[in-house]
């Protein structure tokens, strides 16, 4: 455990960019930080996200906005740590309420598209290049789709 004056001087110097200071500073307090997002994650939750997750992006979030840190005195690094955490737990549980949380990046396949990966050329009327100095006439977007369409022209 860091002492106070330790964790002054850490943060002032990590302010200053020094990425091991940093580093230093969050591992002192890294335990807590766990057992903290622990405490605030559903069953559910803890299902799909782990806290060590939480924890990393704790760090990458703090490390980027260190600059905005203010030293309070004693814990005031992990009190503002765990602020950052209760936001990380807050996003991941709205991404799980949402159902985005299973969301995969497909890959993207390397080199040359085959045919059926190109993009097709539309072949719609109102789709085709006009030719130069000329200007295409702005599509009127059809309302309501085909069955309200059909109601309104039936006088439904």
């Amino acid at each position: 455990m860091l002492s106070d004056q330790e964790a002054a001087e850490l943060t002032e110097k990590a302010k200053s960019g020094d990425r091991s200071a940093f580093d230093r500073l969050f591992l002192d307090v890294r335990e807590r930080l766990v057992n903290f997002a622990r405490s605030r994650m559903s069953d559910d939750l803890r299902q799909r996200v782990d806290p060590e997750d939480v924890l990393q992006e704790t760090f990458l979030r703090a490390y980027r906005t260190i600059e905005q840190f203010s030293w309070q005195g004693e814990a005031s690094f992990c009190r503002w740590l765990e602020g950052i955490a209760g936001h990380v737990i807050l996003d991941d549980s709205a991404l799980q309420q949402v159902g985005t949380a299973d969301l995969r990046v497909e890959e993207v396949p390397r080199g040359r598209p085959s045919e059926d990966q190109r993009i097709q050329p539309c072949h719609h009327e109102q789709c085709q290049d006009p030719g130069p100095g000329e200007h295409a006439p702005p599509a009127d977007p059809p309302r309501g789709g085909p069955k309200l369409q059909e109601s309104r022209a039936s006088g439904i």
